[in-house]
């Protein structure tokens, strides 16, 4: 996804650890938590990562906590191993993956990811551009998540993660956050 940045964990010391030491349980940024804008500038991740960097005093972070989705699916055949391609599951993620989740850069209309968005009852649990395969059966890693899901068949649980949506009138239970995490 190259609008958000992902936390994929905290470190045991430098910014977002002194914050964390300071800030109350439910203002402290998480493993998981989408960074959706770094001092006013949002939309991009690199730009945002660019901006964290030079930043020499105090970074203001606008925040999306993740929500969960685990999905029960099932595969009639295995994929291609040999091109490591995932076209059976009808989705696009990066040729390289790295991190803690796959990142969904496309939805095509066709596979397995296709069958699930249109047989879904839920419209929260369709999956999207940006989301992040970050576990399918007991494998979690983007490159083994990769690897593994051209070689399941028949059912198997996948969970995915995504910034949750903005707060509406139509829910009460997302919000975004914002804080300021002085640089060191």
């Amino acid at each position: 996804d190259k609008k958000t940045l992902f936390i994929q964990g905290i470190l045991e010391e430098g910014s977002a650890a002194v914050w964390n030491k300071k800030a109350e349980p439910e203002n402290q940024l998480v493993s998981g938590d989408f960074i959706v804008e770094v001092n006013g500038v949002g939309g991009n991740a690199k730009t945002m990562l660019k901006e964290i960097r030079r930043s020499d005093e105090t970074v203001v972070l606008k925040l999306r906590r993740a929500i969960d989705i685990t999905m029960i699916l099932e595969a009639s055949s295995k994929g291609d191993e040999k091109t490591d391609s995932l076209l059976h599951w009808g989705i696009e993620t990066p040729a390289h993956p790295k991190g803690n989740g796959l990142v969904v850069l496309a939805v095509n209309k066709l596979g397995i990811i296709a069958d699930w968005n249109a047989s879904t009852q839920d419209p929260a649990t369709v999956v999207q551009v940006g989301d992040r395969i970050v576990r399918v059966g007991k494998n979690k890693g983007a490159e083994q998540v990769a690897k593994v899901m051209n070689q399941v068949s028949g059912k198997f649980q996948v969970h995915i993660v995504r910034a949750a949506p903005l707060r509406s009138e139509n829910t009460d239970c997302f919000d975004t956050d914002y804080f300021r995490v002085r640089t060191p």
